[in-house]
């Protein structure tokens, strides 16, 4: 069996390294296989009778291209990553000289890749390393100001993850060893930022919607004219709390992790249908669409009441002022109609936004705008959270 599955990962190895890597289609992962020192890739392999000449002659051509590397994130390099830059590291780093430097950034405690093998070990190894080879010869520097964050959230932090005794007594040794060697106090460069931090605690998930429902309720956002940003670890929960909010908050929160802004409203599917009716006058879906809506009675009192009618009036408008204006001006005329729907609202809103982006690149005719890579109805995919 073992034999037999080491044909088929073979046979696919070669064809593979035919049609693919050899047409230049190389994925990262391709390009770290070719470059690892004897790794026994095909590429590399065949020069030199698989003696490594083919490498090093890679390693030549860097070195002598490059004085100075700049390494980012370095806190999610894996062992491999490293083993293809240490010897071209080594020879910048040991130059006699003086001429040629390493610069390394990173935060191990911000290592989130581990599950592909980043490992936030190697920034102290490393520098322990270099430094024991020749004293100084990388130079530590800490970046322990933040320009991002105000006091208030930096004195939430430094409690939560400085809390030396209480992260020994619920972590492995190591790993709070590791930690609180690396952990320093943070202060915020920005002092005159004003805001307020606080960290609450729930056991389930009923508990902690009606902890975030209460909050909102405290704050008030939309009377004080604020947007408010809930952030959730998966996609499905951004859905259920939305849901939630929205049915024993009355809140017009969305869930910003499949956002379809035209579609999941009354108010924007029927300004859509209005524009398809206008623009295809056979659509009868369209204009049926429009009948049950309130739009119906708004065009009886302008006395548009045929198909020809409507057409020369929306696409007379559309050709007058642009798919924001036309859409912004039945949107207003709307508005009386759908007393105490802010999520619908602010939704025709964001399309009014959308469409003046539309317009803003040259616009079109109604073909153009619904094809748009831009268009709404496709959707959006955004950081997972929740916006009202």
């Amino acid at each position: 069996m073992t034999r037999g599955i080491y044909a088929v990962l073979r046979g696919y190895e070669d064809n593979y390294d035919r049609l693919v890597r050899r047409a230049g289609r190389l994925t990262f992962a391709d390009v770290l296989r070719c470059l690892l020192p004897e790794a026994g890739a095909p590429l590399l392999g065949e020069i030199g009778g698989g003696t490594g000449e083919a490498r090093l002659l890679v390693d030549w051509r860097l070195d002598a291209r490059y004085d100075h590397w700049l390494l980012d994130e370095f806190q999610d390099t894996s062992r491999e990553q490293w083993s293809v830059l240490r010897n071209l590291i080594d020879e910048a780093v040991q130059d006699p000289e003086g001429r040629r430097s390493l610069f390394y950034v990173g935060d191990v405690k911000q290592a989130i890749f581990g599950w592909r093998g980043g490992d936030p070990a190697l920034f102290r190894e490393i520098f322990e390393h270099y430094n024991g080879e020749s004293a100084g010869s990388i130079d530590e520097r800490r970046l322990d100001r933040s320009w991002r964050s105000g006091p208030a959230v930096i004195a939430m932090v430094n409690r939560v993850f400085g809390a030396k005794e209480t992260l020994e007594a619920l972590l492995p040794v190591s790993a709070a060893k590791d930690w609180n060697r690396e952990w320093r106090e943070h202060v915020s460069a920005r002092p005159q930022l004003e805001g307020f931090a606080t960290l609450r605690a729930a056991s389930n998930e009923a508990d902690r919607f009606a902890a975030t429902l209460g909050i909102l309720r405290e704050v008030e956002p939309a009377r004080r004219g604020l947007d408010v940003a809930v952030l959730v670890h998966k996609n499905s929960t951004a859905a259920a709390l939305a849901d939630y909010l929205r049915k024993e908050g009355g809140l017009a929160a969305v869930a910003e992790s499949d956002l379809k802004l035209a579609t999941d409203n009354p108010v924007t599917t029927a300004l859509l249908a209005l524009l398809r009716a206008a623009a295809h006058p056979g659509d009868t879906l369209a204009r049926e669409h429009v009948r049950m809506t309130p739009i119906e009675a708004l065009l009886a009192g302008q006395g548009i009441t045929t198909r020809d009618a409507l057409t020369e009036r929306v696409l007379g408008e559309l050709q007058a002022e642009g798919f924001a204006g036309t859409l912004e001006r039945w949107l207003r005329l709307l508005t009386p109609a759908m007393p105490g729907d802010e999520f619908s609202a602010g939704r025709g809103r964001m399309l009014v936004g959308v469409a003046a982006r539309f317009d803003e690149s040259g616009g079109g005719m109604w073909r153009s705008f619904w094809s748009s890579p831009n268009a709404p109805w496709f959707g959006k995919r955004t950081t997972q959270g929740l916006c009202g």
